[in-house]
C-alpha cells in the first residue's frame, strides 16, 4: 500500500524546511544530500517534498493528527514565534517552551526512525514491556497497566492493527517526558549553519529514560538540546551550561554536532 501524502503533513515538513532555505540565483532552495552518495543537490522544497514521501505511514494516523491539531494548523506562527523568542530574548518563554516540546514530540513519532523502532519492539518479545512504558502516565504504576481495559485491549490484538494506538500513546509519551527536560540552545557559525535531516529529532536512547539525551536543529542557526538533570548522571559537558539560553558553539563542538544529526537521518541529509 502506498502511503498517502496529507496535507497537514505537508505544511507542517514545509514549514520546517523553510528554515533551512537559502537564496541560490535569487531562488530559495535547499541542499539535500541522499545518504551514501557524495553529489549535493539544490532543490526547492516543494520539489524535494513531492520526490520524498518522508513522515507517511500506511496507517490511519487520524488520532494522532487530532492529538496535535492545534499546532498542525497554528504551526507556522508558533515555529516563528520560538524563533523570534530566542532572537529577541535568547531564552524561550514558557508557553514556547510547551509548543517546542509538541513539535520534537510530532517529529518524533513521525519519523522513519520511531516507526521501525516501534515495529521492531511490537514484534518482538519485548512487546509487552514497550506498551507498559509508553503507556504508563495513565496510571499510577506500571503494575496497575495490565488491569486496565485500554491496555488489555490494544496488548491482545494483531501488531498492524495497533500501530495507530501505539502512535497515540507514543505522542502523549513523549510530551510528558521531554516536558521535564532541561533545555540549552547552541549558536552555530555563521560559516556552519546547522545541518538537518529528514529525521530531525536525534534522542539518544528513544525509549526515554533519565539517560536520554535530545538533539533537535530548530533552524540553520540554532539547535535545541534536551537532557534530564541528575547529578549523578552528567556524562555530557553541554548538560554544565545555563539552561534555556543561547550558547556559541566552537569549531570542533559544531562539527561532532553535525555529525551527530548526520547519522541519525533516513534517507536525506538537509542544509
Amino acid at each position: 500500500m502506498t502511503p498517502q501524502k496529507d496535507q497537514n503533513q505537508f505544511n507542517v515538513l514545509k514549514i520546517y524546511l523553510k528554515q533551512f532555505e537559502y537564496l541560490f540565483n535569487n531562488k530559495p532552495n535547499i541542499s539535500v544530500l541522499k545518504v551514501g552518495e557524495k553529489f549535493i543537490l539544490k532543490k526547492s522544497i516543494d520539489n524535494f517534498l513531492s520526490e520524498n514521501s518522508i513522515y507517511f505511514f500506511e496507517n490511519n494516523t487520524s488520532r494522532v493528527e487530532q492529538l496535535f491539531k492545534q499546532l498542525i494548523y497554528n504551526i507556522e506562527p508558533i515555529y516563528l514565534n520560538i524563533i523570534s523568542d530566542l532572537d529577541n530574548y535568547q531564552t524561550l518563554r514558557n508557553n514556547s517552551f510547551t509548543k517546542l516540546v509538541q513539535i520534537i514530540s510530532y517529529f518524533t513519532i513521525k519519523s522513519n526512525n520511531w516507526h521501525s523502532m516501534m515495529h521492531f519492539n511490537l514484534n518482538s518479545n519485548n512487546k509487552t514491556n514497550f506498551l507498559k512504558q509508553i503507556c504508563a502516565h495513565h496510571t499510577n504504576s506500571l503494575k496497575d497497566i495490565e488491569a486496565t481495559k485500554f491496555y488489555r485491549d490494544v496488548a491482545n490484538l494483531p501488531v498492524d492493527d495497533i500501530i495507530s494506538y501505539t502512535l497515540l500513546f507514543s505522542a502523549e509519551y513523549l510530551v510528558r517526558k521531554i516536558e521535564s527536560c532541561k533545555i540549552i540552545f547552541l549558536k552555530s557559525t555563521d560559516d556552519a549553519p546547522w545541518f538537518t535531516s529528514d529525521s530531525p529529532v536525534v534522542i539518544k536512547n528513544e525509549i526515554i529514560t533519565e539517560k536520554s539525551e535530545i538533539y533537535f536543529p530548530i533552524n540553520r542557526t540554532y539547535l535545541a538540546y534536551l537532557y534530564f538533570e541528575n547529578s549523578n548522571l552528567k556524562r555530557n559537558k553541554l548538560q554544565n551550561l545555563k539552561t534555556n539560553s543561547i550558547h556559541l558553539v566552537n569549531d570542533q563542538l559544531s562539527w561532532k554536532l553535525q555529525q551527530i544529526i548526520m547519522k541519525n537521518a533516513g534517507n536525506n541529509i538537509i542544509f
